[in-house]
């Protein structure tokens, strides 16, 4: 709960357009509204399942990828054949809740194994890197 606060303490513009995006008519001024919905617990559940792309996850210095830009990246190093040096990690678990895992299960097993095969099945059509 202090991380919390200090969250909203600190980068509270950044929670405040989290929320209005994300939760539309949730208001981080009702936190100091009494009567209002939103409580200390219910803005760290909020906060807590905020996407990968979330502006409080880049103010913070926590900026990874999400689903999509890893997939991208994948393929572009299997393309290229080396690791991106630009590659800012993988997506991100706010919470630390799931395991790494999970991410390759959303998206049918190791992407990596899968597009390699795919590859080298398919590797006298694609065009050869000059």
């Amino acid at each position: 709960m202090i991380r919390l606060r200090r969250l909203v303490r600190d980068y509270a513009d950044a929670v405040e357009a989290d929320l209005a995006r994300y939760y539309p008519g949730t208001n981080l001024v009702d936190l100091w509204r009494p009567g209002t919905a939103l409580t200390w617990r219910r803005l760290r559940n909020l906060v807590h399942w905020l996407p990968e792309d979330a502006v409080t996850w880049r103010v913070i210095g926590q900026r990874t990828l999400t689903l999509a830009e890893s997939a991208l990246v994948r393929l572009w190093e299997l393309q290229a054949e080396k690791v991106s040096p630009d590659r800012p990690g993988d997506p991100y678990d706010p919470g630390g809740k799931q395991p790494a895992t999970t991410t390759r299960k959303r998206l049918g097993g190791d992407v990596a194994a899968q597009l390699q095969a795919h590859r080298e099945r398919y590797k006298d059509r694609l065009p050869t890197a000059s």
